[in-house]
């Protein structure tokens, strides 16, 4: 199941979990890790109850036990809520992380700051919170010194500073963390900075570019097969095709984005 996670074989990752669980009896020292797997691979590939249900277990699995991990499958859970639109799920899920992980969690507390962060600005409307959050959250980045972890935090920064409306500050945050990801080989990262690279692009009217950068994140969200990834990827396509008159491309472009939508639970 983790080799299969790791090839981003996420059905076949699944499966081997699922077979896993049923194969292990609940005190099994493996079994939330187990659940971990099965709902981060069940998530990846698109389906999202199923990874609700397992990270919640997982969760509730790890507590009973007071193993920090339980704040890993909170986080889970908090993404998996986030994203089938279940914004307060997802905000309390994102919470109860921090609070099992207090002020340890090093890595796993920067990462769970960063989508705190994002979804109180983005989704939540309250801009300075998110910021807040997520700057703590480069503190960290830049103390621990992981590359991966920096293209994050730096990718969420980036984005709020955009939709704060300082666009060259956080295009050139946008722009070093979409360097870092690649070159962590994160590809999933890399597609996140493309995605709030190319609106940032739009807004300066450059929308050539924001096309251009959209097409490097299809090319990631298909090499990673992460369909979640792709639910904006083909629209924006369509909007850049369109605004600049190529109206059959936009039209195929939409159709694309409706097989690809309505294959989401979400």
């Amino acid at each position: 199941g983790r080799q299969s996670l790791r090839a981003s074989a996420f059905a076949d990752a699944k499966r081997q979990f699922a077979l896993a669980l049923a194969l292990l009896p609940w005190q099994a020292d493996t079994r939330g890790e187990a659940l971990l797997g099965h709902g981060e691979s069940a998530s990846l590939a698109g389906h999202e109850a199923e990874a609700m249900a397992s990270l919640t277990a997982a969760q509730s699995w790890f507590q009973a036990r007071g193993d920090l991990r339980a704040a890993q499958a909170a986080h889970r859970v908090g993404r998996v809520a986030w994203r089938q639109e279940q914004i307060e799920t997802a905000r309390t899920a994102f919470r109860a992380a921090l609070a099992i992980l207090g002020e340890a969690g090093g890595a796993e507390r920067a990462e769970v700051l960063v989508d705190l962060g994002t979804l109180q600005a983005v989704s939540g409307g309250d801009l300075a919170a998110g910021l807040a959050q997520v700057r703590e959250a480069v503190s960290l980045a830049e103390t621990l010194g992981d590359q991966r972890l920096l293209a994050m935090t730096r990718r969420a920064l980036g984005n709020l500073l955009v939709r704060a409306n300082d666009l060259p500050a956080g295009i050139a945050l946008l722009e070093d963390a979409l360097a870092l990801a690649v070159a962590a080989g994160d590809l999933t990262e890399a597609a996140e900075c493309c995605a709030c690279l190319a609106p940032a692009c739009w807004w300066l009217g450059d929308v050539a570019r924001s096309e251009a950068v959209t097409q490097q994140r299809l090319a990631f969200a298909l090499t990673s097969h992460d369909r979640f990834q792709l639910r904006h990827v083909y629209p924006w396509l369509a909007a850049c095709a369109g605004i600049r008159g190529r109206v059959a491309e936009a039209t195929a472009e939409f159709a694309r984005a409706e097989e690809i939508i309505l294959g989401l639970e979400s």
